[in-house]
């Protein structure tokens, strides 16, 4: 990923994804979202496909190795701290090896594997890329991804409950006292 400094305006510049945009369940948060001006080269080098799976080469020990999926049509391009993975989606679909890189097992090979250094830990490409992965046949992957995603969709549905209750929460108290 691209290194330069994030400090464009939204209207000039391109979003980029860093390393606090990918959350330790697999997801993309857009709460704190950058932009960056780069030359067309580098947007072209740098911008990410649908499909394309993120992995966070650097961080503190316990989130390094955080994973998520790319799947926007929007632009976006990708900082240094992330490595882009691209998927033979003829042998293996992008949703099922972000499962499985998130999965506690991978997450504790991940902490295991990670290279601590002052604050922060790393794990380069090629330690990430000798990750063996069980790929079982498509339509297999496919039933899993298809029962992980009902799980996901209704632990979204009690996380947001859980923050719009306690949003109605704090407005009663404030206006008791």
């Amino acid at each position: 990923g691209t290194s330069e400094k994030a400090d464009a305006k939204k209207e000039d510049g391109t979003a980029i994804l860093r390393m606090n945009n990918l959350t330790y369940e697999g997801e993309l948060d857009f709460e704190d979202l950058k932009y960056i001006k780069l030359s067309k080269e580098n947007k072209t080098k740098f911008m990410l496909n649908k499909g394309d799976i993120l992995f966070n080469r650097t961080n503190s020990q316990d989130l390094v190795g955080k994973t998520a999926l790319f799947d926007l049509d929007e632009e976006f391009v990708f900082a240094s701290y992330l490595i882009r993975v691209k998927i033979n989606k003829a042998k293996a679909l992008p949703t099922y090896v972000v499962y499985y890189m998130n999965s506690n097992k991978i997450k504790k090979k991940l902490f295991n594997m990670a290279k601590a250094s002052v604050n922060m830990a790393n794990i380069n490409a090629q330690e990430m890329l000798s990750i063996p992965i069980k790929i079982p046949a498509l339509d297999k992957q496919k039933e899993i991804v298809s029962a992980l995603d009902i799980q996901f969709k209704a632990l979204h549905s009690v996380k947001e409950l859980k923050k719009n209750s306690k949003k109605i929460i704090e407005n009663d108290i404030n206006s008791l006292w």
